[in-house]
């Protein structure tokens, strides 16, 4: 069954009754949770909204789920707070690497991605999410703000983390700085955005 195809006239691009960028955006997800296709794809619209648009991952990320947990890119760990960092699923498996950042609580926000044998079941959380604009994370963020809180009053540190550390985890992670720092979703977002550029959240 073919998809919808969006079509849209050239004069689109400038969209004079939609001037705030948010909106535009929201319509964009929209449109793509309809199932539909961008006309033009990547190209077509990073020209008519550059602001929008980071450039491409390094390694295109999974088409399934049953294709392996392997990370976009390799940076490693990345230290948002002196106790929280946000990372990959292959920085977590790392155990060498773990250790050298002191990291020994692990917040895992897939389905899929496995559990460290070296990291204890009671310092160990998983938030069975899918890696997709429809998942649902805001039921979850009371439970992911007390597992990190956790690690803290312990003296630890925790890694948050998902396939690459782009999108579910960075979410978590925004999150807990706007509850711990009162910041704004665009504070808490630039913040952690600043430390690990690469992050794209879902904010659903």
């Amino acid at each position: 069954m073919p998809l919808d195809v969006v079509i849209a006239p050239a004069e689109d691009c400038f969209w004079p009754d939609l001037q705030d960028t948010d909106m535009r955006l929201k319509i964009r997800v929209r449109r793509m949770k309809q199932g539909r296709e961008l006309r033009g794809g990547f190209a077509a619209f990073s020209s008519c909204f550059p602001g929008l648009c980071e450039g491409k991952p390094a390694t295109a990320l999974p088409m399934s789920l049953s294709q392996p947990c392997l990370p976009v890119a390799n940076v490693g760990p990345t230290r948002i707070l002196p106790h929280l960092y946000l990372g990959s699923q292959k920085d977590v498996l790392n155990k060498d690497l773990m250790a050298q950042n002191g990291i020994t609580y692990v917040l895992n926000a897939s389905n899929t991605c496995p559990k460290p044998d070296f990291i204890s079941e009671s310092h160990f959380m998983r938030i069975p999410v899918n890696d997709n604009y429809c998942e649902k994370l805001l039921p979850w963020l009371d439970k992911t703000n007390e597992f990190i809180d956790k690690a803290k009053v312990s003296n630890c540190r925790v890694i948050v983390h998902c396939l690459a550390g782009i999108s579910r985890s960075a979410t978590i992670a925004i999150a807990y700085i706007m509850k711990t720092m009162g910041l704004s979703s665009d504070d808490a977002y630039r913040f952690v955005k600043d430390r690990r550029p690469s992050i794209s959240p879902n904010f659903n």
